[in-house]
């Protein structure tokens, strides 16, 4: 799964993803790669509800605990919702 959270951040401009989970965005905090089946099912619900059609089949709690899951949509643009660590919707993309 860290390989393709790479892949898809090297489109990005942003640097790898360490299979430890480390990221290496200009030092910033560690981010830990999740199992989707992990996610909340509320908040996964809530990315369904804003990202309808949207497979969602990947996930990042961020170091300062905020929660990102990304999926792709039918066209296979890549797709993502980030919410705070109380749950709230941060940015969609």
């Amino acid at each position: 799964m860290a390989k393709r959270w790479e892949d898809s951040n090297a489109r990005f401009g942003l640097r790898d993803v360490a299979d430890d989970g480390r990221c290496g965005l200009w030092g910033a905090s560690k981010s830990q790669i999740i199992s989707i089946d992990d996610v909340p099912k509320d908040l996964l619900a809530i990315a369904k509800e804003k990202l309808p059609g949207v497979t969602f089949d990947q996930a990042l709690r961020k170091g300062n605990g905020d929660l990102e899951v990304r999926g792709k949509d039918p066209k296979g643009k890549i797709r993502d919702i980030e919410f705070s660590k109380t749950g709230e919707i941060v940015e969609i993309e």
